[in-house]
């Protein structure tokens, strides 16, 4: 039995130096060139201030773009490298459901075109700059001489500073309020060469101005517009699903 397992550890240690020799003779530049991405994404959003009702986004569009950097030149076991990624821009624009003070929908917009565009509703934008955080990326086929050598995984964590505006359109009448968010994200996608799929969440806060328009409740649930804070905190939250470009 000690025979035994003393000959498997031996295949098991001549096989990974084999790899690594191979590894450092082996040119991986062609799975590993394409580091510059953009995104094509659809986030499942919701949001919530202290004192409010939870809003569910009703739909949503958002893009994004940024550079892998990712370390040694030459891929450990010719699979895996680690680094970060620098998330250059991440634009995000939300529309949710309408409610009313109870927490019930509200019938969308109004009868004819102007009716509606004075009652959008509740929507937010967020405007991402200069996010970072880490990266590991894997090639689990890199080894083969074939296509299926170009596919690659990836997960990450991101730090991502943001301005966050809140709108509403009721009756004709317009409100914003902006703010400074600490926006975070995690997630994982799979590549192969220009195309690649992903999810992500998407979370985070700031403090903003409430609106005229959107109430606040007290302590009792009762909806009220006067007394209201200078500033309540809103949360987001989004499953973002998305395509990227490679390049």
């Amino acid at each position: 039995m000690k025979k035994i397992f003393l000959l498997i550890a031996s295949f098991f240690i001549a096989s990974l130096t084999s790899m690594a020799q191979d590894a450092t003779t082996r040119d991986y530049s062609d799975i590993w060139k394409r580091n510059k991405y953009f995104k094509f994404v659809y986030p499942i959003a919701q949001s919530k201030a202290t004192g409010s009702a939870l809003e569910k986004g009703k739909y949503g569009v958002a893009i994004g773009y940024g550079h892998t950097f990712l370390f040694p030149k030459q891929p450990l076991w010719g699979l895996v490298k680690f680094g970060f990624d620098a998330n250059w821009m991440d634009f995000q624009y939300v529309k949710y459901h309408n409610y009313d003070s109870a927490g019930g929908n509200l019938i969308e917009g109004g009868e004819n075109f102007l009716d509606k565009l004075g009652n959008l509703g509740r929507m937010s934008m967020q405007i991402g700059i200069l996010g970072i955080g880490p990266n590991a990326t894997v090639a689990p086929f890199s080894m083969m001489d074939n296509q299926a050598r170009f596919l690659k995984a990836s997960i990450y964590f991101h730090y991502q500073p943001t301005v966050g505006a809140y709108m509403m359109s009721q009756d004709g009448d317009f409100e914003s309020s902006f703010a400074y968010c600490n926006m975070f994200r995690f997630g994982g996608n799979i590549r192969w060469k220009m195309i690649g799929i992903g999810i992500e969440g998407f979370w985070g806060s700031g403090k903003f101005k409430p609106l005229d328009l959107n109430g606040f409740m007290d302590d009792e649930d009762d909806f009220i517009i006067a007394d209201k804070p200078s500033k309540v905190k809103r949360k987001f939250a989004s499953t973002r699903l998305y395509i990227s470009l490679n390049f």
